[in-house]
């Protein structure tokens, strides 16, 4: 199985949720780490150094694609012509999902993977119905299978490595900034 990881504490929870629902061990999946969106460099290498650190001494398989925002910011630079710079992320997210979860299944595809899941669909912040019908269509057009879990425990105590406080885009930054620093709310701005 083919899974989507976006960072190490969704990766974590979601590696547990499937072993206790399809009985998959490590050794079955193959963790792919494809974020352009994330923002800085620096963020990003946080993120993929917690994910290793997180899975250093498990038998999975790991994929990291090198950094590449030029492919974020090709699929959301039309929404930022408009009067607003920021796009909302009813616009941005949407875009930014599909562009991950299409690289992750023309991966599984390359590799003859057949199923495929992403950490994306354990998130309590995403639209997870528009989230599950951009992935539906690509597994459809892929003639792959996705797989949902429904027994991710958002309870579960993970650490020892780097949490974030945003789901990565430059975005979702300035409006974590903005709502800590401007109008001094503590909450996270679409984190995973």
């Amino acid at each position: 199985m083919l899974v989507h990881v976006c960072c190490a504490d969704c990766a974590v929870r979601l590696t547990s949720a499937l072993g206790k629902e399809l009985g998959i061990t490590p050794a079955e999946m193959v963790l792919y780490f494809y974020n352009p969106n994330i923002h800085p460099e620096t963020e990003w290498q946080a993120r993929v150094a917690a994910v290793k650190e997180a899975f250093a001494d498990k038998k999975y398989s790991l994929v990291f694609t090198n950094w590449t925002p030029k492919d974020y910011f090709s699929r959301v630079r039309r929404l930022t012509q408009k009067i607003s710079l920021v796009p909302s992320p009813a616009e941005r997210c949407p875009l930014c999902w599909e562009m991950r979860l299409a690289k992750a299944f023309d991966y599984a595809m390359s590799k003859e993977i057949l199923m495929v899941t992403s950490t994306l669909f354990t998130s309590i912040y995403h639209d997870q119905k528009k989230l599950r019908g951009i992935a539906s269509s690509l597994a459809n057009k892929n003639k792959l299978k996705v797989y949902f879990p429904d027994q991710v425990d958002h309870e579960m105590k993970t650490g020892g490595f780097y949490k974030q406080n945003y789901c990565g885009c430059i975005f979702s930054l300035m409006e974590t900034f903005e709502r800590k620093y401007i109008t001094n709310k503590e909450e996270v701005s679409h984190c995973c």
